[in-house]
């Protein structure tokens, strides 16, 4: 206890002995340390921050970058998909399948549907849903005018192998009277069967005739029900284009979209109903 004592003495005498300016100069000395900390602590803090911030700005920016890249997509494969509806009256169905030619458009809105909001990624998925069951309306309702356009082609190489016996014939005929040694006989022979190509030929013109009015009357009706079924599509695309709007950060209400679109409509609808007025028989 007392050896105790005695160092404590030592160092209270000690630090008695040193001057008052070392004390004050160590004092500032320390509260400058003490600010430098705060100073520092506050400095990384405000660094932390900022790198968070800036890491979900460029979070973001990513996101939106994606987003427009798949958007854009989605747009050009929808076009692609109306596209190869409205052509499957002309389209070979034994040749191309209409299914694997929408794949685009199905694997676009797939991508739509991973990177957007849940509500655009349920119009995205509504609007597959209602695509796949136009295409399998569409075809059905296509396949009498594909049988329309087989049987005129097999109409038309008829006419055409009719067409091309009776200018043999004629050729023959004409070459045997010229020759000036005609044969009645042979003469009524090929005479015989000139007239029966004819009449082969008017036959098949006459079913020509009549396959093509059907088929042009199909493919009306077909441009009147596809007008009216893209009508239903672009009401039903008309949220989702708001939506991906809004998340692209565009702009555009849905009445404006949709008082375009239904102008579009209108305009192919009178365009339609202008052929059909065309084409009626007078």
């Amino acid at each position: 206890m007392a050896q105790a004592m005695t160092i404590l003495s030592a160092i209270w005498s000690v630090l008695q002995a040193i001057p008052e300016t070392a004390w004050t100069t160590l004092m500032g000395s320390g509260l400058t340390l003490l600010g430098v900390l705060v100073a520092n602590r506050h400095s990384r803090k405000q660094l932390q921050t900022q790198l968070a911030a800036d890491a979900e700005e460029k979070a973001k920016q990513r996101r939106a970058d994606l987003r427009q890249a798949v958007y854009l997509e989605g747009a050009e494969e929808l076009v692609k998909a109306n596209s190869v509806i409205g052509a499957l009256p002309q389209t070979d169905l034994s040749q191309v399948n209409p299914s694997h030619e929408l794949k685009g458009f199905f694997a676009s809105m797939i991508k739509l549907q991973l990177v957007g909001d849940p509500k655009t990624a349920r119009l995205a998925n509504g609007l597959v849903s209602s695509y796949g069951e136009v295409l399998g309306r569409t075809i059905v309702q296509v396949m009498p005018i594909r049988d329309a356009v087989s049987n005129l082609k097999i109409q038309d190489d008829l006419y055409e192998v009719h067409q091309v016996e009776i200018k043999r014939i004629l050729a023959e005929m004409t070459a045997k009277n010229e020759s000036g040694n005609p044969d009645l006989e042979a003469f009524e022979a090929k005479n015989r069967s000139l007239e029966f190509h004819k009449g082969q030929a008017a036959s098949v013109e006459e079913k020509r005739v009549r396959l093509r009015e059907l088929h042009m009357s199909l493919l009306l009706e077909f441009m009147q029900s596809i007008a009216s079924t893209m009508k239903v599509l672009t009401m039903e695309l008309l949220p989702l284009m708001v939506e991906l709007r809004r998340e692209l950060d565009v702009g555009g209400s849905y009445e404006d979209f949709k008082e375009m679109l239904e102008a579009q409509v209108r305009r192919v609808q009178g365009m339609l109903d202008g052929v059909a007025a065309g084409v009626q028989p007078r």
